[in-house]
């Protein structure tokens, strides 16, 4: 359910290029140039008529999209936000995000660096409270380890399970208090700072350490240095009446409606809430089209930092993982997955283009996201202007 291995496994990378590019000349044009929404809509049903088990009458009761292609935006929506209703989605529905919350942390830890606040290469141990500090470790583990994965942090804490009243709101009871207790205590055997580990401990950790040096609660900072700057209207954290209102229903794959998340921690790590909006608006203030001066602070989150170990051509930057292609430019990529929710963040920064998808179903996306974006992107053969550029550089 919290897998994000299992899900870029399963969806990210189960379809190959090669048997994407054979469907794409079998039943679609050679080359979507995004001029409607319209077209956009005809050519998303064929992909998910043809080449995915989407099925908005038994499997998934609704699913949203935004593409953005330079200075054009699209969006298009199918089905409804319950199974019993008719209530289409908007681009202002909104939706628990699940892991895609680590790109919104990183994104305010970079806002941070360029202010001043905070160094990557500072230990750990120097941004807790003395008390949990971890003695075994010392200063050998930095805070880039964490926004890398390389921590060597488990996914979950080890006792996270014990402290669990209710197992369908698994976050509820895990205080802060416990959080820095299980790091303080955490052995780091064998640790290996080159070793990939996907851990939602890591930004869990991050959002105590965002508090621990701005003095202020996670909430406060991310409206004071994020959410205002951007635009972000409709991301919120907890479940306030504006997230009651106008959040489409999650779904089991059973079909059985699943109540919405409550975190005592780990809401930098999985608890955000959002929509499509408010998701467009933070990936154009990656790809500079809200003000140059974003992409600069964000861009070198997407360099390759680390290998993943799950497959040759997967890396991790800071926070986003990097899907790297032998022919064309690398595509930045962050699923989200949380019981009820998911959704998934694409983009090409060389192209100026990216996809979200998001669905209010456990039952699988099938790579959508990756299709639609390939279809923007010539399938991922370069243009004269695209090697041009690769002159240039």
């Amino acid at each position: 359910m919290f897998n994000f291995v299992s899900s870029v496994e399963a969806n990210l990378f189960k379809m190959t290029i090669k048997k994407y590019i054979l469907f794409s000349f079998l039943v679609l044009p050679l080359f979507l140039s995004a001029q409607s929404t319209e077209e956009l809509k005809d050519i998303t049903d064929k992909i998910i008529a043809h080449d995915t088990e989407i099925d908005f009458k038994k499997r998934t009761p609704g699913l949203i999209a935004g593409m953005i292609d330079n200075d054009s935006t699209y969006i298009i929506n199918y089905g409804s936000t319950t199974w019993d209703s008719l209530v289409p989605m908007t681009q202002h529905t909104i939706f628990e995000i699940g892991s895609l919350s680590k790109v919104f942390t990183m994104s305010l830890l970079s806002v941070l660096k360029d202010e001043g606040s905070i160094n990557y290469n500072t230990p750990v141990n120097e941004l807790v409270p003395e008390p949990y500090q971890n003695k075994k470790i010392g200063d050998k583990l930095l805070l880039k380890h964490l926004i890398t994965h390389t921590a060597g942090l488990p996914r979950l804490p080890k006792d996270f399970g014990l402290k669990q009243s209710n197992p369908n709101d698994p976050y509820a009871d895990y205080t802060k208090e416990d959080l820095l207790t299980f790091y303080s205590t955490f052995p780091f055997h064998d640790w290996d700072e080159t070793q990939y580990l996907y851990s939602h401990v890591n930004f869990a950790l991050i959002e105590v350490i965002i508090e621990y040096i701005t003095q202020k609660s996670y909430r406060e900072v991310l409206k004071e240095k994020l959410l205002d700057p951007l635009g972000l209207i409709d991301t919120e954290l907890g479940i306030t009446e504006k997230i009651i209102k106008n959040s489409a229903k999650g779904y089991s794959i059973s079909g059985r409606e699943v109540n919405q998340k409550t975190f005592s921690s780990f809401e930098g790590s999985m608890g955000i809430k959002s929509s499509l909006h408010d998701l467009l608006m933070l990936t154009k203030a990656h790809l500079g089209f809200l003000d140059e001066k974003y992409k600069n602070i964000f861009s070198e989150n997407w360099i390759e930092r680390v290998g993943t170990g799950v497959r040759q051509e997967v890396s991790v930057g800071y926070a986003w993982h990097i899907l790297k292609q032998r022919k064309f430019y690398n595509v930045i990529v962050h699923p989200g997955r949380i019981s009820g929710h998911q959704v998934s963040l694409h983009f090409v920064p060389e192209t100026k283009t990216a996809v979200i998808v998001m669905s209010n179903s456990d039952n699988t996306l099938d790579n959508l996201g990756y299709m639609m974006l390939a279809l923007v992107n010539n399938h991922w053969k370069k243009t004269k202007k695209d090697k041009k550029k690769d002159k240039k550089s």
